[in-house]
């Protein structure tokens, strides 16, 4: 049904009757507006809330006297109650805290492995190995360095999957290193396991005071990629072919797998006491 006649009523029409000229007014109340066309609109008679102003000011609380240097930050805006009780907290679970990757405990194979699932009709994809600038080669070969040192790498020959590395730089100057994994994960099956609604979520911090973050240092780096799909990580660089040993970023599905090991660890608590999501 089409509201233009309606439109045209409405024109017709004002609050003092007819608007052509030379008709008489008309007496009595004036026509009723139709319906369909009356706009409800909201007022702002309640004055609007302060809002409490954010500060960026942090206190650097050392968790260790041995080593003052690894501290956690906690905002200067935190009420003295709260405040105390988090102090208390950080300092009794204090083993927890990682500020490095050799400090990093494994998920055990038992918990959780990450797998590929490479479909056996898709052929392999050797990507020719892209040049790169001094700098960047600097900070990749630091990178494949450290990753096996701490043992998330491995040497690797003749791969049947090769992929580049590509470097953004960050805004703090320092490199963020990532692998193109777009061949293999066009050979892997998507992981249909139901990751959690953000609204959900944001609905379930209401009527609550605080609300906490918990950020896993290298959280990927702590599950083990299976032994049988590790070859197919190969990265090549001026350090020469290298494998990931453990899960890495830009592979397909390590999202799912990740937001599955976190809802097994914490299984008793989800949904009495904590809300988890994966943030990337």
């Amino acid at each position: 049904m089409s509201i233009w006649p309606l439109v045209e009523q409405a024109k017709e029409h004002g609050p003092d009757g007819p608007s052509q000229a030379g008709k008489q007014p008309r007496t009595g109340p004036p026509p009723a507006t139709p319906e369909a066309l009356v706009i409800h609109t909201l007022g702002f008679a309640e004055p609007s809330r302060p809002l409490p102003e954010a500060t960026d000011d942090v206190e650097h609380a050392s968790l260790e006297d041995e080593r003052p240097a690894h501290t956690v930050q906690l905002g200067q805006d935190v009420f003295d109650l709260n405040r105390k009780s988090l102090l208390i907290l950080r300092w009794e679970y204090r083993d927890v805290f990682a500020f490095g990757l050799e400090e990093m405990p494994d998920i055990a194979l038992t918990v959780m492995e990450h797998q590929l699932n490479v479909d056996s009709l898709h052929r392999p994809v050797i990507q020719k190995k892209r040049h790169m600038g001094p700098e960047r080669v600097v900070a990749a070969n630091a990178e494949v360095q450290k990753l096996l040192e701490v043992g998330f790498f491995r040497e690797c020959q003749y791969p049947k999957w090769i992929s580049n590395v590509v470097l953004v730089k960050k805004p703090n100057g320092t490199w963020r290193i990532w692998v193109d994994f777009t061949n293999l994960n066009k050979a892997c099956p998507k992981d249909s396991y139901p990751m959690p609604k953000i609204d959900k979520l944001v609905d379930a911090t209401a009527r609550h005071a605080l609300l906490s973050f918990m950020d896993a240092f290298s959280g990927y780096h702590q599950i083990p990629l299976c032994p049988d799909n590790q070859e197919k990580t190969v990265i090549i660089t001026d350090c020469g072919l290298h494998c990931y040993k453990m899960m890495p970023f830009g592979l397909k599905n390590t999202g799912t797998t990740y937001e599955h090991l976190v809802n097994k660890l914490f299984e008793s608590l989800i949904g009495k006491l904590w809300r988890f999501t994966l943030a990337t």
